[in-house]
């Protein structure tokens, strides 16, 4: 199979995490992020939306495949109570689940976001002010810069978005639980 013309939301997310564990890291001796690991969970298929029965089975898998770190740049308005007892498993577990506040700028609540075991993430514009596009409320914990650039097949892209700042969240975590 080959590889798509342009990159994917996971790709972009991944690059956005290993970019942001690389930032942090700049300026540190040795090879400190040597034991970092990304364990890829695809819960889309080679659909462009999934359901929380996916997410289910994401977060269970990864929960006990020993992840420290759980990136879920994704979000909905629906909630599910096996989502919600699999991230109480996770915060049991002391792993860190971070989670998308919608691209919706609204105060509207985004699950899993507004779940209490996970921490939401919205995005920042370059002066640190929350998006004009993301939402914001009081489920939010913590914002993040909304914009990565991506590389894909030599090209520059730039990803956008709560689930981007989520996933730089997700990488600086990550980088300090190495």
């Amino acid at each position: 199979a080959s590889l798509p013309s342009d990159p994917t939301h996971a790709t972009s997310m991944a690059s956005t995490m290993l970019n942001s564990m690389a930032f942090l890291n700049e300026g540190s001796s040795g090879d400190a992020l040597g034991n970092v690991r990304i364990l890829p969970i695809d819960i889309y298929g080679s659909s462009g939306s999934t359901d929380t029965f996916e997410v289910s089975k994401g977060l269970y898998y990864a929960i006990n495949s020993g992840a420290q770190v759980i990136n879920l740049s994704l979000g909905g308005a629906g909630q599910s109570p096996m989502v919600d007892y699999l991230l109480q498993r996770a915060r049991d577990k002391e792993i860190l689940v971070f989670a998308s506040a919608g691209n919706s700028p609204t105060t509207d609540p985004t699950y899993p976001a507004v779940n209490p075991n996970t921490i939401a993430v919205t995005a920042a514009d370059r002066q640190g002010n929350i998006a004009s596009y993301a939402n914001r409320g009081s489920f939010v914990d913590v914002k993040a810069p909304g914009t990565s650039r991506i590389y894909w097949g030599g090209q520059g892209y730039m990803s956008t978005g709560t689930s981007t700042a989520t996933a730089y969240i997700s990488g600086q975590a990550a980088a300090f639980t190495a």
